[in-house]
């Protein structure tokens, strides 16, 4: 079976549970298509944090060697890059390093950094999408993992 990781902003966001709502319904949009999601706040249990519910469930060390496992056990990757994020670029490079497919998106009125939008031109892997809303961004998707579900 396909694996996909969800990679997204989470300590820095404008709307940390619009955030989570988003990477939430792209896992269960993956599942759609055949393709295990991997959406690290709930495979790792982060959720319930980020959602102001309880303590850190994990260390920065364990948060670093689980999700990177995670990516290097995952054939392709969705990212959003609708929120500056160090994270989201650590991601990005070990999803290269990785020889992952990747799927960045950002939402048309955003601009991303030149360096992220560099990387990505320059790895023949990846596609950046930008979207109008989430309805546009998700009908966008499904040809992309359309393709990814049949391999």
């Amino acid at each position: 079976m396909v694996i996909a990781y969800i990679s997204g902003a989470l300590t820095q966001t404008r709307d940390i549970h619009a955030c989570l709502q988003l990477y939430e319904e792209l896992g269960k949009l993956c599942e759609e298509y055949k393709i295990e999601a991997f959406v690290p706040h709930i495979k790792l249990g982060s959720g319930d944090f980020f959602r102001g519910r309880c303590n850190a469930p994990r260390s920065p060390s364990k948060i670093f060697l689980q999700e990177s496992r995670a990516i290097q056990k995952s054939d392709i990757i969705l990212v959003c890059l609708d929120d500056p994020s160090t994270g989201v670029g650590a991601e990005l490079q070990l999803a290269i390093d990785n020889d992952l497919d990747i799927m960045a998106f950002h939402h048309r009125d955003i601009k991303i950094s030149n360096y992220i939008r560099g990387m990505l031109e320059q790895y023949s892997k990846s596609k950046i999408l930008a979207y109008e809303n989430k309805d546009a961004l998700f009908e966008s998707l499904k040809p992309w993992l359309t393709h990814h579900s049949q391999k």
